[in-house]
């Protein structure tokens, strides 16, 4: 058998170009943070947020609380918060548009006198945190 094969188009791309258009504007607003293993008395215990918009619209007005347990301090933080209402703090993120990220980290201290093997939680939270899609499934009554 004597075939051969033209391997000089292997390496060719085509492209296509079609538009998307957006069946509904929506900022969709997702945030999640780490947390390593907390000591008692060490006042650089890392703790990094990130977040980004998901959705179609620009979140307008964004922001982020962080609830700390009542045995947690903050220590600094690379964006500073703009309020703190007892343990919780509230982080202003301005206008936040469709598929931006960002992220900021802080620095924790856990009580002298924390217990060992405790569970202590911080909690973070992103706004604006409506739902502004319809049900999946049509709702009849």
């Amino acid at each position: 058998n004597n075939t051969s094969f033209d391997y000089s188009s292997i390496n060719n791309k085509d492209t296509v170009d079609f538009s998307i258009q957006v069946a509904i504007d929506c900022p969709i607003l997702e945030v999640s943070s780490t947390l390593p293993v907390l000591r008692p008395c060490f006042d650089n215990l890392p703790y990094r947020v990130s977040w980004c918009n998901n959705g179609t619209a620009v979140a307008e007005n964004a922001y982020l609380e962080v609830v700390l347990d009542s045995a947690i301090s903050p220590i600094s933080s690379t964006l500073p918060w703009t309020t703190q209402h007892g343990d919780t703090l509230i982080f202003d993120l301005g206008n936040i548009a469709p598929t931006e990220c960002g992220n900021f980290s802080m620095k924790l201290m856990l009580d002298c006198d924390a217990t060992l093997g405790s569970t202590y939680c911080v909690e973070t939270h992103i706004y604006p945190d409506s739902l502004c899609l319809p049900p999946s499934i049509p709702w009849t009554y």
